[in-house]
């Protein structure tokens, strides 16, 4: 950023909510006051995200990896069961929703809850009754008080992000990344994403294929572009679509089995 300047980071297309690439450091400092300050997270504890394609989501994500924590993104698609059972097999101690799945969450937890004396702290992207608007607090949080970042002592067995699946089978399985993982999984996009240009994509924020897209075009000085995913031919496929350069309008397009 020093050498290049910001630049619009993170559009999504649905709502037209831009991201400037130096909104990322701030938004998760400010992520991870909150979580320390308000709800006393820490190293390998886990916050669950049920908020859907919101810019925030990597934000929110970034601020438990500054605690040292792990964060457990859910298709928002999932019943209140499903949604239960992630929050039992995860032990996730808060949980984010937006205001359209906050009453399969607020059940979900209730489910929870009912069978189990520990606590599980809700948060909303949004205003609704009944649940803090995390956004809102953002605004009168002092990213200066975040602690340094978390640095992981073995990259290869400290868990950092889990992406679960849609659940078709009848039950969502988690795939756990350590560190290591989520840093090399992606390097496959590394070559195929020029910097400087964009980068379109028609994955969900919450599944592995959009969360990495997203991030590299942070690394690659890229504007990443979430668009609507209905032409989208094979679903067991992330399909990719990168512009070949600055110079032209043609785009070329990569799909990856969603198993890679």
């Amino acid at each position: 950023m020093d050498e290049h300047g910001d630049w619009v980071w993170l559009h999504n297309r649905l709502s037209d909510h831009k991201l400037m690439a130096s909104d990322y450091e701030r938004l998760a400092k400010r992520f991870a006051v909150i979580y320390k300050d308000k709800f006393g997270l820490g190293e390998g504890d886990v916050i669950h995200l049920c908020v859907g394609n919101n810019n925030y989501q990597f934000g929110a994500v970034g601020g438990i990896w500054i605690l040292g924590g792990v964060a457990s993104c859910g298709d928002i698609a999932l019943d209140e069961n499903a949604i239960a059972g992630q929050l039992r097999d995860t032990g996730a101690k808060l949980i984010i929703c937006n205001p359209d799945t906050h009453n399969n969450v607020r059940r979900a937890v209730e489910k929870v809850m009912s069978t189990s004396k520990k606590k599980i702290h809700v948060m909303c992207f949004g205003d609704v009754d009944g649940c803090e608007n995390i956004l809102a607090m953002m605004e009168n949080t002092d990213e200066s008080m975040a602690p340094e970042p978390h640095v992981a002592k073995d990259v290869k067995k400290e868990m950092c992000i889990i992406f679960w699946t849609s659940g078709t089978t009848g039950l969502p399985k988690g795939i756990c990344h350590s560190h290591f993982t989520a840093w090399h999984f992606p390097g496959y996009l590394m070559t195929m994403m020029q910097p400087h240009t964009d980068a379109v994509s028609t994955t969900c924020f919450f599944h592995v294929g959009g969360f990495f897209t997203g991030t590299v075009a942070l690394v690659k000085h890229q504007t990443f572009h979430h668009v609507n995913g209905n032409f989208v031919v094979f679903p067991s496929f992330t399909t990719f679509f990168f512009r070949c350069s600055e110079k032209t309008s043609s785009w070329r397009s990569c799909s990856t089995p969603s198993w890679r």
